[in-house]
């Protein structure tokens, strides 16, 4: 009887954990119900999913930085087109 409360309480434990770290709930939900602690071990250190709104996020922000600025001077990077050759 204790053994299925506590996989009961690991179960939903790790059903919270996996939504909070956006990965399938139902599945770790699963894994930790008939694992118990350790389920619940794994999935603490598991690795979570990005999210796809702050992946593309992420992504904007790494392509500003690579690209080059527009509508500002790159003379101090650039020789001046006008000197003499």
């Amino acid at each position: 009887m204790i053994y299925i409360v506590l996989s009961a309480v690991c179960g939903v434990v790790g059903v919270f954990v996996a939504r909070s770290k956006n990965l399938n709930p139902v599945l770790w939900g699963a894994i930790c119900f008939f694992t118990g602690i350790i389920g619940l071990l794994i999935l603490t250190f598991w690795r979570s999913k990005a999210s796809p709104i702050a992946l593309d996020d992420a992504r904007a922000g790494d392509a500003d930085e690579l690209l080059p600025d527009q509508g500002k001077s790159t003379t101090a990077n650039s020789p001046d087109k006008t000197t003499d050759l």
